[in-house]
């Protein structure tokens, strides 16, 4: 949409910017955005404004997902379902997390992980047992994810 050859004052395009993320999240109510969606307005906002914008060129890219719409995983759900500790919840996670690679999509979101930590360490108040096992559950997802990297799949994954 922007190039090298662009005269726009960038202070426009952080105004404009600005309008458009206000738009999403107060006028719909949007708390995230995709950048498919978020280019789309802002260069509508910019061509109301007066300005010519170029629609870019398509240009296939060899990391893109293949899915629009990230998996999610409720990481709290899995280990309430995990009844045999954290051995049966890591085996359930591995086996979750390799299933949704079949399917080859671009991105998985676990949420709940400091609930989940809690619960593997049958805590109501967070302490150090639960941030040690949160820092468990990351670097395990990483070290599976690694080995599914190598065979040729491409996903990121987001913890929260």
């Amino acid at each position: 949409m922007l190039g090298p050859g662009v005269t726009l004052d960038p202070e426009v395009i952080r105004n404009a910017a600005a309008a458009v993320l206000h738009y999403f999240k107060a006028e719909l109510g949007r708390h995230s955005v995709s950048v498919v969606e978020f280019t789309a307005a802002l260069r509508q906002a910019l061509q109301r404004l007066g300005f010519t914008v170029r629609e870019p060129a398509p240009s296939p890219s060899p990391t893109a997902p293949h899915h629009n719409t990230p998996a999610e995983v409720d990481l709290s759900r899995l280990q309430e379902v995990a009844r045999g500790g954290e051995l049966e919840f890591f085996q359930s996670l591995r086996t979750d997390l390799f299933e949704r690679l079949r399917s080859e999509p671009g991105m998985i979101v676990y949420r709940g992980l400091r609930g989940c930590a809690k619960g593997l360490c049958s805590a109501r108040r967070w302490n150090d047992r639960c941030q040690q096992a949160s820092d468990q559950i990351v670097d395990y997802l990483r070290d599976c994810l690694r080995l599914q990297t190598q065979e040729g799949n491409r996903c990121v994954i987001c913890v929260l």
